[in-house]
Parts: structure tokens; C-alpha cells; sequence
């Protein structure tokens, strides 16, 4: 295995040696760019993996493995596969959570990382608590605001209702000045008819006038030709005509005025129809409106004198609560100075405790620390790891696969210690089904 990855972190892993498909031995260098497949477990299926960076020696090339390739914690493969050009090659490399890479193998690893972290959570977390409070704050605030807006979206209806009704009475007023606005018109076209019947008649009594003038002038001028009079006379039959004929479009005139005066009339006393049957559905409305708000002003005074009974009988009862609580203080307080008593008797019981379980607590610290190998760790001599070793030997491997030099072949993975010198190693074989890591030896 490759050794340890952080998790959602990226890294520059060396894969290899890449060797020739026909003899199994030949170095390939010329691969760079060559695509890869990485799985991750448990659960994740196959899926494309980074690409070979530029060939760096005997075979081994650079992979850069990002932040979506280490995204889940587990074992992440990576495999590279051109069976036209080389063998198989693989790794593996098991990703850990962030706090748990940090606490092997930060810069200030082992030492009180997790300790920090923990009150760091403890901080985070008080945060938090703070922070709903402040929500819960706000939404009471939030629920108090909506009700004073429910209030006033009600006041605002009653106002708009008001404001109906004064305009349903202003719009009743103007219909009835139209009203006699029309009748005022209807009048006034009467009278100007009337001044226009008087017009035609003096105009026909002065066109006689002017016909008897007329006449005496034709007397008078007996000496004119008769083709003359003739013509006088035509223009005077026809003159008369066009008086006839202007008299009568007159009277048609006047006609069809006094039936659009009366087609007017007409639709003015269906306006007024309609705003009376609004006016008096309104007015049914009220009514009932009123009838409801005095029985809802029954029903309230009802409820009131029946809470005042329930007051009257709640107050009695409550009289007779004090007294009884009255007489349970009492005993109560007999009671809490026998514990109070007795609760200094066990705390001083209790503080002997805590001073012995702190000692202890510093011999356990003491006897953990020099567990771990103290402060620093050494480097693992060349020897099988024991199958039940120290808790630093057993850092100190780990720290040495992910630092030190570590190789592997298609039989062997080796691991180095920071001289170069191979401390443990193990036999390793794929039969295309089961990839098998056997137990480490000594190197």
C-alpha cells in the first residue's frame, strides 16, 4: 500500500515502473499524458482517474491526485493499463479523515493536536448554541411583527370598507346632478325649439311682406318684359319650395332631438334603478352586518360573565392552594436544612475523591507518555514489526511509509528507513481476482 492520504486534499504520488509488455523488463518513458482508472471504497465504482505526468526515472512517473479524487474516506486505487504498450501497473493508498492525518503526521504531530481540536468543536459548538438562541430571538420577533401587520392589513379593510360605502354615496349624488343636468338640457332644447318655431314664423311673415313688396314692385314695373315676370315668377314658386322644404327638415329635426331626449331620459332612470338596488343591497348588507356584530357583543358579554365565575371560583381555590403551600414550605425548609447538612457532609466526602482521582490522573498521563516514546520517536531498527508493538512503534511505521522510501514491484513492497536502508518488507501477487499483501518481514 501507498501509505496515507488526507482526505479532500490534494498530492503528487510516484506510480511505476512502467515496464515493456513484450519482455517484462524494459523501462517505458514515453507514456506521459497516458490515462488512468481509480476506485474507491466501500461502494464507489470505477471511474476515470488522472493522467501520467512527465516520465521521471527507471520507469516511475508523477500522478496528481485532486481533491475529488480524495474526497471519500477509505482505500483509493489507481490503475494503468495499455496492453498494447506496457504491464499493468497499480497502487493503493488509504485516505483518513483531515484530523486524523493531522494528528499522525502534521508539523507539530504527536503532541496536543487532538486536544486542540476537541476545544476547538467545544467552541464551535457553544458558537452554535449561541446562534440558535439568536434564531429563535428572531423568530419571535418575526411572529410579533406579523401579527401587528395582521392588525393593521385589518384596520386597513375596515378603512377600505368605509371608503366604499362614502364613495357608493358620493357616486349617488352624481347621478342625481346628471340627472337633472339632462332634465336642465332636456328644458333648455325645449325652449331654444321654441325660439327656433317663432324665428321661421317671423321669417315666413316677413318673406310675405317681401311678397307683397314684391307684388307692388311687378305692379309698378308692368313695363318689363312677360319674359321677365315669367322668370320672377319661377323664382318665387321656387323659393317657396325651399322654404317648405327648410320648414319641414326643421320639424324633422326637433323630432328626432326629442327622441334621443327621451332615449336619454330613459337610460338615465335605469342608472338611477340600478344605483337603488345596489344602495339597498348595501343597506341589507349593513343591516346584517350590525346584526352579527350585536350578537357577537352578546356572545362576549356571555363568555365575560362566565370567566368572572370561573375568576370568583379560580380565586377560592387558589386562597386554599396558598394555604396548603404555606404549610409544605414550611416542612420543606425542615427538610432542606437536613440536606443542606448532609450535602456538606458528602462534598467533603466527594472533594477527598476528586483529590485522589487527580493524582491518579497524572500517573496515567505520565504512564501514557512514556508509552508513545516521549516527546520525539526514533526510527525503526531492521526487524519484523511485532504483531503487538508499542503504540510509537507502531506510529513510527506509519510515519516511515508516508516519509521515508517506499517501493513496489509486481512481487515486493519494500519499506526504507531515511538512510535508504530497507527495515521491513513484504511479498505481494495479483492473480487478476485477488490482490494478496502478505505479513511484513525484516528487511
Amino acid at each position: 500500500m501507498g501509505g496515507f492520504l488526507r482526505q479532500s486534499t490534494q498530492v503528487v504520488k510516484m506510480v511505476g515502473p512502467f515496464l515493456d509488455k513484450t519482455d517484462g523488463v524494459t523501462e517505458e518513458t514515453g507514456l506521459g499524458a497516458t490515462g488512468t482508472e481509480i476506485s474507491k471504497e466501500p461502494g464507489a465504482a470505477h471511474g476515470t482517474g488522472p493522467v501520467l505526468g512527465t516520465h521521471d526515472a527507471e520507469g516511475w512517473y508523477p500522478v496528481t491526485l485532486t481533491t475529488t479524487h480524495t474526497d471519500t474516506v477509505g482505500l483509493l486505487k489507481l490503475k494503468a493499463h495499455a496492453a498494447a504498450t506496457h504491464l499493468p501497473v497499480w497502487d493503493e493508498w488509504q485516505v483518513v479523515e483531515e484530523a486524523v492525518y493531522d494528528e499522525l503526521y502534521a508539523a507539530a504531530a504527536p503532541g496536543s493536536a487532538t486536544v486542540a481540536a476537541l476545544a476547538a468543536l467545544s467552541t464551535k459548538q457553544d458558537s452554535d448554541m449561541v446562534i440558535l438562541d439568536s434564531d429563535h430571538v428572531k423568530t419571535q420577533s418575526d411572529v410579533a411583527l406579523l401579527s401587528t401587520k395582521v392588525a393593521s392589513d385589518h384596520l386597513l379593510l375596515e378603512s377600505d370598507h368605509q371608503a366604499t360605502l362614502d364613495k357608493v354615496g358620493s357616486d349617488h349624488l352624481l347621478l342625481e346632478s346628471d340627472h337633472q343636468a339632462t332634465l336642465d338640457k332636456v328644458g333648455s332644447d325645449h325652449l331654444l325649439l321654441d325660439s327656433d318655431h317663432v324665428k321661421t314664423q317671423s321669417d315666413v311673415a316677413l318673406l310675405s311682406t317681401k311678397m307683397a313688396s314684391d307684388h307692388l314692385l311687378l305692379d309698378s314695373d308692368h313695363l318689363k318684359t312677360q319674359s321677365d315676370v315669367a322668370l320672377l315668377s319661377t323664382k318665387v314658386a321656387s323659393d317657396h319650395l325651399l322654404l317648405e322644404s327648410d320648414h319641414q327638415a326643421t320639424l324633422d329635426k326637433v323630432g328626432s332631438d326629442h327622441l334621443l331626449l327621451d332615449s336619454d331620459h330613459a337610460k338615465t332612470q335605469s342608472d338611477i334603478v340600478i344605483v337603488s338596488d345596489a344602495v339597498v343591497a348595501l343597506s341589507a348588507k349593513v343591516g346584517s352586518d350590525h346584526l352579527l356584530l350585536e350578537s357577537d357583543h352578546q356572545a362576549t358579554l356571555d363568555k365575560v360573565g362566565s370567566d368572572h365565575l370561573l375568576l370568583d371560583s379560580d380565586h377560592a381555590k387558589t386562597q386554599s392552594d396558598v394555604a396548603l403551600l404555606s404549610t409544605k414550605m414550611a416542612s420543606d425548609h425542615l427538610l432542606l436544612d437536613s440536606d443542606h447538612a448532609a450535602t456538606q457532609s458528602k462534598m467533603a466526602s466527594d472533594h477527598l475523591l476528586l483529590d485522589s482521582d487527580h493524582s491518579k490522573t497524572q500517573s496515567d498521563v505520565a504512564l501514557i507518555y512514556t508509552a508513545i516514546g516521549g516527546a520525539t520517536l526514533a526510527e525503526l531498527s531492521v526487524a519484523a514489526p511485532s504483531a503487538t508493538p508499542p503504540i510509537g512503534d507502531a506510529i513510527m511505521l506509519m510515519y516511515m511509509m508516508v516519509v521515508d522510501k517506499f517501493t513496489s514491484t509486481a512481487t515486493e513492497a519494500k519499506v526504507h528507513n531515511a538512510s535508504g536502508t530497507v527495515i521491513a518488507k513484504s511479498t505481494i501477487s495479483d492473480d487478476g481476482t485477488t490482490f494478496t499483501d502478505d505479513k511484513m518481514v525484516s528487511g
